[in-house]
């Protein structure tokens, strides 16, 4: 999963959450303080057409409820890498509705 020397070397055992970046597939975990997956926000655009989950996170950070450096493995916000999910779901259904 991580290294820094030969002997520093951390697997998907040694941590406590999936890093989403290294996972496969499409149920990755996105938002580590709020749960939102991938495939969570495929479904949301499929059965609604839109997704709120940015709204979502925007409001859980207002009222400070998010421990971004603490939960993402990455020590900071998420919300960037789920806006970026977000277009990149939103173009690839617009191009099969397209077809």
């Amino acid at each position: 999963m991580y290294f820094r020397d030969a002997d520093d070397r951390f697997g998907t055992d040694d941590i406590r959450v999936p890093v989403w970046r290294k996972q496969p597939g499409d149920g990755r975990l996105l938002c580590y303080c709020f749960g939102e997956t991938e495939s969570g926000i495929r479904r949301e655009l499929l059965e609604h057409g839109r997704t709120d989950v940015v709204a979502r996170i925007r409001e859980h950070i207002a009222a400070q409820r998010c421990a971004c450096d603490i939960r993402n493995p990455r020590g900071a916000c998420c919300l960037g890498d789920v806006i970026a999910a977000v277009k990149r779901f939103d173009r690839s259904m617009l191009s099969v509705r397209d077809a």
